[in-house]
């Protein structure tokens, strides 16, 4: 949305894990260990008013996800993939 600045983070995700699963995983006090899947890729904050490209590549059959964990200021700091703003997909094999 245009009111406030957002990021994008790529996952690419464990197999058979949903973004959901790692999401949990990153935010559990204390951390059972690693999360589910690792950050492959992503841009700082950038308002609504920026252009922002990366490139990026995607192994063939995997699972990813683009989460945007910048804080919203709106709803008290909680982060934009609380209210929306992430999104899982599969790469075809």
């Amino acid at each position: 949305g245009p009111q406030e600045d957002h990021e994008v983070v790529v996952i690419k995700l464990d197999e058979g894990v949903a973004v959901n699963d790692f999401l949990e995983a990153m935010f559990q006090d204390p951390p059972a260990g690693p999360p589910p899947g690792q950050i492959i890729a992503g841009t700082a904050a950038f308002d609504a008013a920026t252009e922002n490209y990366m490139e990026v590549e995607f192994e063939a059959g995997a699972t990813y996800a683009l989460v945007c964990f910048t804080p919203a200021v709106q709803h008290e700091g909680q982060p934009h993939f609380m209210h929306g703003m992430v999104a899982q997909f599969d790469v075809p094999a």
